[in-house]
């Protein structure tokens, strides 16, 4: 069974039949910094940590699916999440607090595709 690193309540109800779900109440960049964790260790990801194409602090939910099995570490996969934290790192934006769920309703959106 894959792994779901999340902080969405959504998700973490709705998919614990299809995923591991590891959740988290934390920022969306802590949960990709909890990726990234499992990605140096050899997990693979199965979504893209930009997937949905939302610029950083724009949802405060976030939602990667990676493999179950390690393996040996994957460069792509490590700068891809290694990027995707420098961006969350940079931005300005603060998290909104407004439209909670729908935000939740389209990191679900994303990761049941």
């Amino acid at each position: 069974m894959n792994i779901l690193v999340t902080n969405n309540p959504l998700c973490k109800g709705r998919l614990g039949n299809l995923y591991d779900v590891r959740f988290s109440e934390v920022s969306a960049l802590e949960i990709l910094k909890c990726a990234r964790g499992f990605v140096h260790l050899g997990h693979s990801l199965i979504t893209h940590p930009t997937a949905g194409g939302l610029p950083p602090g724009h949802s405060p939910y976030k939602s990667i699916v990676i493999t179950a099995e390690a393996t040996t570490p994957n460069l792509a996969f490590i700068n891809a999440i290694e990027h995707t934290i420098a961006q969350y790192e940079k931005s300005t934006r603060p998290e909104p607090k407004e439209h909670l769920e729908d935000f939740a309703a389209l990191d679900f959106a994303l990761v049941c595709k």
